[in-house]
């Protein structure tokens, strides 16, 4: 029974592909094609996984990446750098809105550059050198970008301008980044939620006091995708874990202390303040007292200058009767002078002429007494009376 069944199930397949032959080639092609393909996808599996490895080998892609909410410290790179096996490199990465002139204002990722991990392949112009230089994703600008300038939009809030040591960099290359194995550069919260492309800057053209991130490169020859690999990665994801969450612990301490000092401060300050704004008050109510007292002094120098300007015055007047006084006593001294040598030659006049009345009337008496005469005696009394009279009047 098996046999016939088996002798008719062929012969009808041979009919069947007798009389439809051309079916029968075109599924044999495709059977084929999709052997070929498969094959294709075996061989090209190992080629492109072995020219990743060399890539992301050759620029150095990280194996982690470690974050913190309290930031990172140079200490935690050092720390993280010391331990076996390890190559570690602090890094700030933070996405801004960007003023791109004619490509107006769109959101970039800012990387600073890295010198051990996460190489960038500079693929036109230079790597930025200068803190004010950048180069910018080769995905999504061409090489006319080179030598324009990019600027940090005032949209940004202020704790991303601060981040910031300059407000424009001039670009001065464009280069892909290992961090970026397709066209996605991710979502961001910023504008329309999507990343356009990324820019690399130097470490000085950040104004951070922290890391925002470390990469983590294991060192070994395993190839990615392989089990090793995996091994490696997994037999240092719990140390690397329990290590990033000790320092966090050291920076989570280190930032409660220096938060306690910033309370401390305030407290001091606020202290000082208040003691500040008492002793204001005092020395307001003091500098108050005194503007009243200088004013009053100054009212009272007014009115003591209005005193002495009038005293001036009178000085003045006084010296002015003064000079006139002086000019008429030296004027009435002057006729007094005169008056007096015409008086003195008046008086020597009537001396002289007193002088010989006397001699006369002596001469007068002697005749008299010689002659007897009465009437001459009186006569010559009479006019010694004249002469007395008239030199009295003198």
């Amino acid at each position: 029974m098996v046999m016939i069944r088996n002798s008719a199930w062929r012969k009808n397949n041979r009919r069947e592909i007798r009389h439809t032959w051309e079916r029968y080639i075109a599924i044999l092609a495709i059977i084929a094609l999709g052997t070929g393909f498969f094959a294709g996808l075996k061989i090209t599996k190992t080629a492109m996984v072995k020219n990743l490895d060399n890539y992301v080998s050759e620029q150095q892609l990280y194996d982690y990446r470690l974050l913190s909410t309290l930031g990172l410290t140079r200490e935690d790179v050092q720390y993280f750098a010391e331990q076996d096996g390890i190559t570690a490199e602090g890094a700030v990465s933070l996405d801004f809105i960007a003023d791109i002139g004619t490509e107006g204002e769109v959101v970039l990722k800012a990387h600073s550059i890295t010198d051990s991990v996460n190489r960038l392949n500079i693929s036109y112009g230079r790597m930025a050198e200068a803190g004010n230089e950048c180069v910018l994703d080769s995905q999504f600008f061409s090489e006319d970008i080179v030598g324009s300038k990019i600027r940090i939009s005032s949209a940004n809030d202020e704790d991303t301008i601060k981040a910031f040591a300059y407000k424009e960099y001039t670009v001065v290359g464009i280069a892909d980044s290992v961090n970026y194995l397709n066209n996605e550069r991710g979502t961001t919260s910023l504008a329309n939620g999507s990343v356009y492309a990324f820019v690399s800057l130097p470490e000085d053209g950040f104004s951070t006091e922290y890391y925002t991130e470390i990469l983590i490169c294991l060192q070994g020859n395993s190839e990615v995708y392989s089990e090793e690999y995996k091994d490696l990665i997994s037999a240092k994801q719990e140390p690397l874990e329990k290590a990033l969450e000790y320092r966090g612990e050291l920076r989570y301490q280190d930032v409660e202390d220096a938060r306690k000092k910033v309370s401390d401060a305030q407290k001091e300050y606020e202290d000082a303040h208040e003691k500040y704004l008492a002793e204001k008050a005092d020395a307001e109510a003091e500098l108050d007292q005194a503007w009243e007292e200088l004013k009053d002094a100054d009212q009272e120098i007014k009115e003591q200058e209005e005193i002495l300007r009038e005293g001036e015055r009178k000085i003045a007047e006084a010296e002015r009767e003064y000079h006139k006084s002086v000019q008429d006593y030296e004027k009435a001294l002057k006729e007094y002078d005169t008056e007096k040598a015409d008086t003195l030659a008046v008086l020597e006049s009537r001396q002289a002429e007193l002088n010989d009345g006397r001699k006369s009337i002596i001469s007068a008496i002697s005749q008299i007494e010689e002659s007897g005469l009465l009437d001459q005696h009186t006569q010559l009394t009479e006019t010694i009376l004249s002469l007395e009279a008239a030199l009295s009047q003198i």
